[in-house]
């Protein structure tokens, strides 16, 4: 094993970052490359949905036949727009003003996502989107490769059982809030929104466990002891 990638969004966006370097602690990222020696392969973006995994991190690595040996999917929430160049369309960030002078010439986009998230939205389509995505890409695509796959969830725990790799439980939002204010996500600096040694050990423990016992199936994580 000389690999390991990471695709999803802010909660694999960072191997590193100011928060990170601030406070003096490593990401689960750093933890994993040394526990194993390895490289990481991180393609992860922060607002962008299982589209924007799927189809701009993951598909141009399996194209030209560079997938990690292993696979570790950080799996968001329904209803994130995709876009190829224009990649944070979350409703967070398309419903914030700020965005715009940011980025002032991508505003046509940001108002093209802004309409539909107020005007065309149907939440039961986009969860019948998602899980569709979702199965196709695990038993279509997933299940033709040799290599080893993680899947976590970021924000829920999705209704999908994946027949390729370990799942691994709770969703990391779960995690990311202990001891925190909810509020916190709307202006968070953590890096991938895990503060501190503590939270990114776990989250470390939890992938080098899923690769470790190399089988399928479902992990389930207690967060009782943790504090």
């Amino acid at each position: 094993m000389k690999t390991v990638g990471f695709f999803g969004d802010s909660f694999c966006a960072e191997r590193i970052n100011g928060h990170s370097l601030l406070n003096g602690y490593d990401s689960y990222m750093i933890k994993l490359e040394r526990h194993y020696n390895i490289k990481t392969v991180n393609t992860g973006v922060g607002g962008s949905g299982i589209w924007d995994l799927i189809i701009n991190q993951f598909n141009p690595l399996f194209h030209c036949k560079s997938i990690p040996d292993v696979c570790v999917f950080f799996w968001s929430r329904p209803g994130r727009l995709f876009h190829r160049e224009v990649r944070k369309l979350s409703i967070g960030h398309v419903l914030q003003p700020k965005w715009y002078s940011y980025h002032p010439f991508k505003k046509p986009i940001y108002d093209a996502a802004r309409g539909y998230y107020l005007h065309l939205q149907d939440h039961e389509k986009e969860q019948l989107e998602y899980l569709s995505a979702i199965e196709y890409f695990d038993r279509h695509t997933l299940a033709n490769l040799n290599t080893k796959i993680v899947h976590m969830w970021c924000m829920d725990v999705g209704c999908y059982r994946f027949t390729s790799g370990v799942e691994i439980q709770p969703a990391l939002i779960d995690l990311s809030l202990v001891g925190c204010d909810p509020s916190i996500m709307d202006r968070d600096s953590r890096c991938n929104h895990l503060e501190g040694d503590l939270k990114n050990q776990l989250v470390f423990e939890w992938i080098r466990d899923a690769i470790d016992i190399n089988q399928t199936g479902v992990i389930k994580k207690e967060l009782k002891s943790f504090g």
